[in-house]
């Protein structure tokens, strides 16, 4: 991610220098730079939201098959439960 923006920003630093001139007309440049803006923001949220995502599976996945089992993958029945004890 660090570095899509640091590509972004390099690319944008090159424009910087048709900005300064004064015989070029640039209203296009405005609307380049807040679409890139907008765009990467997306990304970033998107790239936040998966990695929350893979988070809560691998903790999920720890939880369920770990020492200290917190929940069951496959709920058991009560009934299924008795019979398995008098097996």
């Amino acid at each position: 991610m660090m570095l899509a923006l640091i590509t972004v920003l390099a690319l944008m630093l090159t424009l910087f220098g048709l900005s300064t001139s004064t015989d070029t007309k640039l209203e296009w440049f405005y609307f380049l730079y807040f679409a890139a803006l907008i765009i990467s923001s997306f990304l970033a949220g998107a790239v936040i939201t998966v990695v929350l995502m893979l988070y809560n599976a691998v903790r999920n996945i720890i939880n369920a098959i770990g020492p200290k089992k917190e929940k069951q993958i496959i709920p058991i029945d009560e009934d299924l439960k008795v019979k398995l004890k008098t097996l």
